[in-house]
């Protein structure tokens, strides 16, 4: 796959979570991860359907976690 990329770090904040008009659960929530001696990057992750159910349920502020997905901007 072209644009795959895997991240490690912790979770800024908990999972916010947001419906679709069909009632699609998405989650959202920034990852920070540490590049360089004293910088810290900031990723937006995004999760849908039964992912985002289990990130609101198992995932909290601070939490270190991996993720892999595909890269948009």
């Amino acid at each position: 796959m072209l644009n795959h990329c895997i991240l490690t770090g912790n979770l800024g904040a908990d999972p916010e979570m947001h419906y679709t008009s069909e009632g699609d659960p998405i989650a959202s929530f920034n990852l920070a991860f540490k590049f360089g001696k004293n910088n810290t990057g900031w990723i937006k992750v995004t999760c849908f359907n039964r992912l985002a159910e289990t990130a609101e349920k198992y995932l909290h502020k601070g939490a270190r976690i991996g993720a892999a997905g595909t890269l948009t901007q």
